[in-house]
């Protein structure tokens, strides 16, 4: 029979969470039955079916299919395969300081299969297929052990070998050797998952401890050598942006492509580079993009991360030093990546509706950068350098408006909260791991 159909919709969540256009379909008349046949269709038929559909009948993703299998024709890439190996292989030599041109012919060949080696593993043609086996089969643990090191060294500040490239007899042994063979054989049980070993360490309770100093142990453990502690390792000289970056809310997660090119001191670049290159600033999203795809000139490294101990890009570096110097200080209040990356997280603290106190922006702030609430005694610290932050621009209007993000209404209030973030993002706490 004929009549009318009242549909009531109800949305409790604000404006941001609406339906933006809500449409109702129907049909006239009794809904046809599917076929029997269909019925008995199984679910891996049915997906059969569908993808028939969509390849060969449906004329829109049929088209799109018959490109994408042109395309897998133009770029296959045969690859050619050895049938037979050559019986006689060449000689492989020592070679002079490394130099590939001065091999040590008086001193022989190597041998495939050094006798120290040859009662532990059974090498069979010695080409590099036995080379790969052999360097993580189970009888050789030294692959496992280096590796599981570095992991380690990475998560605590230093490995249980402090000598992460020289596992020979001239380093030293390790503090925890039965500790170190665990990770080994753990890691090979894992299925040489780096990401797993990780997460085995991380929600140990070694690693999760404080890194508070306790007094009772300087004399019994004043090197940390019974991990009484945790470390307070300082991030890599590339994360050091990347945590601005981040806090702000700049950081691009784009993944993979070319290098960038990010802001550095013009001065720096036109001494650096004269005439042979040319520093281009990249733009947009290029900008913003994480430490690890910033190009490295080898006559002239980004100075921030010179000054956080990154290591010379000609040569290869198994550990990083640390070090402690002013400058770091300086070069993260000064630099203009990092002015930029508080414009903006000041930014956003302003004109966030949720924060309506300024007891609300300083405590959401401090959260951000340095994961815990603040206590009372930071809280009145940093209140009292807002109040004198915005008296000083109050009187020197000029320097706000530099300091403020561009064309933001109010440039006092802008630039004493920007100054007041600084502070925040400039304390050992916030680049250093506790």
């Amino acid at each position: 029979k004929a009549g009318e159909i009242t549909v009531r919709l109800i949305q409790n969540y604000g404006g941001n969470h609406v339906i933006g256009r809500f449409r109702l379909s129907s049909i006239s008349g009794a809904q046809r039955p599917v076929p029997n046949q269909v019925h008995k269709l199984k679910p891996d038929q049915i997906d059969e079916l569908e993808k028939h559909y969509f390849a060969q009948i449906n004329p829109t993703t049929a088209a799109l299919a018959k490109e994408l299998a042109e395309a897998k024709k133009r770029n296959r890439v045969d690859a050619r395969v050895i049938q037979q190996r050559s019986t006689n292989l060449r000689p492989t030599y020592i070679f002079h300081r490394g130099d590939f041109l001065q091999p040590q012919k008086d001193l022989g060949a190597v041998q495939s299969n050094p006798p120290a080696l040859a009662h532990r593993f059974e090498i069979k043609n010695a080409n590099r297929l036995d080379l790969a086996k052999w360097i993580v089969a189970e009888e050789n643990p030294l692959t496992a052990r280096v590796v599981s090191n570095v992991i380690w060294a990475h998560l605590f500040g230093e490995g249980l070998v402090p000598t992460p490239d020289d596992f020979g007899t001239r380093a030293p042994s390790p503090g925890h050797r039965r500790l170190l063979d665990w990770l080994a054989n753990e890691f090979i049980r894992l299925g040489w998952s780096r990401k797993q070993l990780i997460k085995t360490i991380v929600m140990s309770r070694s690693y999760r401890q404080s890194s508070g100093h306790r007094p009772e142990l300087t004399y019994l453990d004043s090197y940390n050598y019974l991990l009484h502690r945790q470390n307070r390792p300082r991030v890599e000289a590339e994360i050091v942006r990347d945590l601005h970056l981040s806090v702000s809310g700049l950081l691009s997660k784009k993944i993979g492509g070319e290098s960038v090119f990010p802001p550095i001191s013009a001065d720096v670049a036109a001494i650096s580079f004269a005439s042979s290159f040319k520093w281009k600033t990249s733009s947009g999203d290029e900008r913003y993009r994480r430490g690890m795809y910033t190009f490295f000139k080898r006559t002239a490294p980004d100075p921030n991360l010179i000054t956080f101990d990154c290591p010379d890009s000609n040569l290869t570096a198994t550990s990083r030093s640390s070090s402690n110097t002013p400058l770091m200080a300086l070069a993260t209040l000064q630099n203009e990546v990092f002015h930029e990356a508080a414009q903006t997280f000041t930014k956003n603290l302003l004109e966030n509706p949720a924060l309506q106190t300024d007891l609300q922006r300083l405590t959401q702030g401090f959260r951000a950068c340095l994961a815990r609430f603040p206590e009372e005694a930071e809280l009145v610290t940093l209140t009292g350098l807002l109040k004198d932050n915005r008296e000083y621009y109050q009187d020197d209007k000029e320097s706000a408006l530099k300091l403020a993000p561009s064309k933001y209404p109010d440039p006092v209030e802008a630039a004493a909260w920007v100054a007041t973030i600084r502070i925040i993002t400039n304390l050992d706490e916030f680049i250093v791991r506790n």
